[in-house]
């Protein structure tokens, strides 16, 4: 990667970052406390837990990204919401997934409106040394920061917003 690419990488990484997020955040705002939880079929999880899931695992990666805490626990989310502190909703049963209480719709979306916006700023900031330092993602692995935002921001949003998409049709 040349210096002269480096602002674009990012600026694409930014863009997509607050496009896909966006996407979550528009298809749970609206929504009331029966749609948020609704069990439309007996293996489909709700849309408030996939969005939940999607902001949580981004929300990770960005503090792992920008080596900060994460904005769920710098807002004191767990305990506001008497949620888990730690963890992202990944390895919970159909059933544990489905029994996730979360608060108002318009809640989880200003979680994830506060996420996008650090997340992309901080993804429009990175210089070539940031873009391919490596970080922690999931399961012991590490990538480089562009990977992990290409990889459990992007590209995680978008397979969860077809899910959201299905859950929500009529």
């Amino acid at each position: 990667m040349t210096t002269e690419t480096r602002p674009e990488v990012a600026a694409l990484l930014a863009g997509a970052v607050r496009r896909t997020l966006g996407e979550t955040i528009a298809a749970v705002e609206d929504l009331g406390s029966e749609e948020l939880h609704a069990v439309v079929h007996p293996q489909a999880n709700t849309v408030g837990w996939v969005a939940w899931h999607v902001f949580r695992t981004a929300d990770v990666i960005g503090a792992r990204i920008r080596d900060e805490s994460e904005l769920w626990v710098r807002r004191g989310l767990a305990e506001a919401w008497d949620l888990p502190p730690e963890g992202n909703g990944s390895g919970q049963s159909t059933a544990e997934a489905q029994a996730l209480r979360l608060p108002a719709a318009e809640a989880l979306a200003r979680y994830g409106r506060e996420l996008r916006d650090e997340l992309a700023e901080a993804a429009g900031a990175l210089d070539e040394a940031g873009l391919t330092r490596r970080v922690p993602a999931f399961g012991g692995r590490e990538f480089t920061a562009s990977d992990a935002l290409q990889t459990f921001v992007v590209l995680h949003t978008v397979r969860h917003q077809g899910e959201i998409n299905v859950t929500r049709a009529p």
